[in-house]
């Protein structure tokens, strides 16, 4: 049965893909259980992104979700998912078209922050040093953030980009060790993000189910040994002062992003 299968689903963005995620999340809310795979494909920019997300799409069931505002990237995107046989969703070609065509005026396609130099360094930073990539440039960052997984890690980090902040971040995997590179970086440049036991347990649990795992008794989301993952990360956290946590429990990667801008603000005004 279709149903049964696990749906892939690409985002396709010109800057974070906020708007195409944001949308996602909320269909996805009208079909509870169903499996998914999400792979996000921000900073589009090169026809060959896309055909290179096609060639990955046609060889699963997969639907692509694309917020991109370039025109011949929007035809790209039509004509490669026709001749790949995978389904497109224009999020924003409907809504351009119908108010052009209402103010009889041609829409400008400027593409968000996508002209601001240093948000575009900031998105290009982020992938770069995404989930502990290049250990070695770390002192480059202007925030470092740490957290386990399903903590929000690469959410928040894209969501400083933003506001053009250089953000790195690095798992926490107990028992293995953080990048000694790490020890170089101003621990006022560190934030560690947190979920209770509880919730982050219940986070993973949801992921397995959409990546089509239904044995919620993986140790991955197994709350004791998500207990004793906190308890690691807290652990680590205490034998660093300096650095800050940031509780993620509840609130969304823009709220935590929001506040990880407000203190590195507060602590080097020069970059305001």
């Amino acid at each position: 049965m279709p149903g049964s299968e696990i749906l892939h689903v690409y985002l396709l963005s010109h800057a974070t893909g906020e708007t195409a995620w944001r949308i996602w999340e909320r269909i996805r809310a009208q079909f509870p259980g169903i499996k998914v795979q999400e792979h996000w494909r921000p900073n589009i920019r090169k026809p060959q992104q896309i055909i290179d997300v096609m060639r990955s799409a046609s060889a699963t069931r997969s639907i692509v979700f694309h917020s991109l505002v370039d025109l011949s990237l929007q035809e790209l995107v039509h004509v490669a998912a026709l001749e790949s046989g995978v389904d497109d969703v224009d999020i924003l070609g409907l809504g351009i078209a119908a108010v052009a065509r209402l103010q009889g005026k041609a829409p400008s396609r400027k593409v968000g922050h996508r002209d601001n130099p240093n948000f575009i360094s900031a998105v290009n930073f982020v992938e770069d040093h995404d989930d502990g990539l290049l250990p070695e440039e770390l002192h480059l960052a202007h925030v470092v953030v740490l957290g386990l997984s399903r903590t929000s890690k690469t959410p928040v980090s894209m969501m400083l980009a933003r506001h053009g902040i250089h953000a790195a971040n690095v798992p926490i995997v107990p028992g293995r060790p953080l990048p000694r590179e790490l020890e170089g970086v101003d621990p006022q440049r560190v934030f560690v993000l947190y979920k209770t036991p509880e919730r982050l347990a219940a986070v993973r649990k949801t992921r397995l189910k959409h990546l089509g795992n239904i044995e919620t008794n993986d140790d991955y989301a197994d709350l004791n040994t998500v207990r004793e993952e906190v308890l690691a990360s807290l652990r680590i956290q205490a034998a660093h002062p300096g650095w800050t946590q940031v509780d993620t429990t509840r609130s969304s990667a823009e709220d935590a992003a929001a506040d990880i801008l407000a203190h590195y603000l507060e602590r080097f005004p020069a970059a305001a």
